[in-house]
């Protein structure tokens, strides 16, 4: 595996754990109320959300432009979590994914033309 290739898979796996941290503060923050420490709590995940989101975007840069969750060619993980909204935060992929998901009738009849 060259170095390229070393520093793509450990930007993935960054990308995939800044993912579900955030998926799992988020249905954490969602139950909190506007109290001051709520706020800064939630300016917190806002900044965490950008970070991983960059991440996102250098694996994109490195020609990695896929998504994260794609193993042997397969989705092994939605797009939109029906209970939280986004399972990605940071996304590499130039494929919409989530368009896919959110309007499955368009895709079909993108496909039947």
């Amino acid at each position: 595996m060259s170095e390229e290739q070393k520093r793509i898979a450990a930007l993935v796996e960054r990308c995939k754990t800044g993912n579900l941290k955030l998926n799992k503060a988020w249905r954490q923050l969602r139950e909190l109320d506007s109290s001051p420490e709520s706020v800064v709590q939630r300016d917190e995940w806002c900044e965490k959300t950008r970070l991983v989101s960059n991440l996102a975007q250098e694996l994109n840069a490195l020609g990695f432009n896929d998504c994260l969750y794609k193993e042997n060619g397969i989705k092994t993980m939605r797009c939109l979590d029906q209970d939280d909204g986004l399972t990605c935060y940071g996304c590499p992929s130039d494929t919409d994914y989530w368009t896919r998901e959110l309007f499955p009738e368009k895709q079909t009849k993108l496909e039947m033309k």
